[in-house]
């Protein structure tokens, strides 16, 4: 009705959305809620008729749906449909440009970091300050908010100090081949990768404790 509404978010499982994914087109001319029962944001909104387009990335993905509403049948849809399609595909295309320079501003970000990280370390050999400098890279690189790394001394790795932000904790913890997650990765000399750290058997308890997240 001439404003805008808060934002929210939407199942499209037997909803017209589904339906315009599909197929890449909906057009329904009327009695949109009845056929959709499914779908409780159509019948709140007393919604009857309903035409959208699906827009998609070059890969085929799908990336939006952008519809027209109304509480009464709705005439003249082959015009509104054949609108929304050059809309769907100008506003796919701006999209994807969008997150190619969101990318390019990443890779760029990333690039000089890792050339930062490269010129510390050769300018320092200490094993501690190298740590240090990786362990700040990763944070840089990711996003991540905390992280350790460890030396591997006789056949235990070892942990001597945990970064959460810019404050660093001492921390004594001791890994060998097969225990934790620092044993699974001796182990198997392969990267390992969790998203559920408190419940993943290869992290320990006593870890999550020491560590506190």
């Amino acid at each position: 009705d001439g404003g805008a509404s808060d934002g929210f978010e939407y199942n499209t499982r037997d909803t017209p959305c589904e339906q315009g994914f599909e197929e890449g087109v909906v057009v329904i001319p009327e009695r949109a809620a009845g056929r959709f029962p499914a779908d409780a944001w159509l019948k709140d909104h007393a919604i009857d008729s309903y035409v959208a387009v699906a827009f998609f990335e070059l890969g085929a993905a799908p990336l939006g749906h952008v519809g027209i509403m109304h509480d009464k049948p709705l005439e003249g849809t082959r015009v509104i449909e054949a609108g929304l399609r050059v809309f769907g595909c100008h506003a796919a295309a701006a999209i994807e440009r969008a997150d190619l320079d969101d990318a390019l501003r990443a890779r760029e970000h990333q690039l000089q970091t890792l050339v930062a990280v490269n010129k510390e370390m050769n300018n320092d050999l200490e094993p501690e300050q190298v740590m240090r400098s990786l362990i700040q890279a990763g944070q840089a690189l990711t996003g991540a908010t905390a992280g350790t790394a460890g030396l591997l001394i006789g056949e235990e790795m070892v942990f001597r100090e945990y970064y959460r932000g810019a404050a660093v904790s001492p921390i004594d913890l001791r890994f060998r081949s097969g225990t934790g997650v620092p044993g699974q990765v001796m182990t198997t000399g392969k990267p390992y990768v969790t998203n559920d750290a408190r419940h993943d058997p290869h992290v320990l308890p006593d870890v999550c404790s020491t560590l506190d997240f």
